[in-house]
């Protein structure tokens, strides 16, 4: 089956057009744009075959992913095909995956080991956000847009093995009219969605710490100021 995606190149930037064109992607016609800018028409010839595999790697089935937050309510025949689209990447420990401030833009899936994500550049050290074990997912918040991760993640154990997909190849998939690539990207969002909630009732804790401690501080320095006239003699504030 043939594919057809539009991609707008930049006369000084030609990095995105390099890596569709190592991924079997052909230049059909182009279009002169503003600023220098060329509107790229690419063709490529897929379709999409299964993964062909039984396990991911040694130990780890392919329906592993069955069980996986980003995989649900997949068909296998589905997760195979998503699967055909992935790298499977193994890192050491300490290795960085993306930094704080990179535009990576896959999905990370843990196949083995953990992944630590980190919050760097706080005054005192950075703080370990979460530790993530095999059926974690990660990087799905610059997914869906160029941003750049607010966090770091790396390697926390002696390897860990990633299944990753990149946002090309998931636009292929798209592109393909594939249901798998629809039931990724609700469950990316999903997942998401999920994160954003459990950060707002942290921001709410961390709030509602801070006013109680503003409280205490304020409740401490008028006993404080109460205990050193002549007007109280005792009683309530236990003078």
């Amino acid at each position: 089956m043939k594919m057809q995606r539009y991609e707008s190149v930049a006369a000084d930037s030609l990095m995105g057009l390099n890596r569709l064109l190592r991924q079997g992607w052909h230049p059909v016609r182009e279009i002169s744009g503003p600023a220098g800018t060329v509107l790229t028409l690419l063709e490529k010839e897929s379709d999409f075959p299964p993964f062909p595999g039984a396990v991911l790697m040694d130990g780890v089935p392919v329906e592993f992913l069955a069980d996986v937050m980003l995989f649900e309510n997949f068909s296998m025949d589905e997760i195979r095909q998503v699967v055909g689209k992935c790298e499977l990447v193994t890192h050491r420990k300490s290795d960085v995956i993306f930094s704080q401030g990179d535009a990576a833009d896959a999905v990370f899936v843990v196949v083995s080991g953990e992944i630590e994500i980190v919050l760097p550049g706080l005054p005192d050290a950075e703080t370990s956000v979460a530790v993530l074990q095999p059926g974690g997912v990660f990087g799905e918040s610059t997914f869906f847009s160029e941003s750049p991760h607010t966090m770091s993640a790396r390697c926390g154990s002696d390897s860990a093995t990633l299944l990753a997909l990149g946002r090309i190849s998931c636009d292929e998939l798209l592109q393909s009219g594939s249901a798998a690539a629809l039931k990724l990207l609700h469950n990316s969002a999903r997942i998401l969605a999920g994160r954003l909630q459990e950060t707002d009732q942290w921001v709410r804790t961390l709030l509602t710490e801070s006013q109680m401690s503003q409280i205490s501080a304020s409740w401490r320095r008028f006993r404080h100021r109460v205990s050193g006239t002549d007007h109280v003699g005792g009683g309530f504030f236990g003078i």
